[in-house]
């Protein structure tokens, strides 16, 4: 990963993983957390690109508004 604190974990994630699905990116953020991780973007995964996830439910929308 590349930062982590108590609300957000941004990480990078290599072309060929799809953000959310049974077996994503988002699966294995929740199994590294060992809890309850959501997306605040969705790219294509095509795409090599870093990952932004809020660690609590209202997380996200907190991450959208401070960038």
């Amino acid at each position: 990963y590349f930062l982590e604190d108590y609300n957000i974990l941004v990480i990078n994630n290599p072309t060929g993983i799809e953000v959310t699905g049974s077996n994503s990116l988002t699966t294995k953020c929740e199994k590294y957390v060992q809890g309850f991780v959501k997306p605040c973007h969705r790219l294509d995964r095509n795409t090599s690109r870093t990952c932004s996830y809020g660690k609590k439910w209202e997380s996200p929308s907190n991450f959208t508004w401070e960038v």
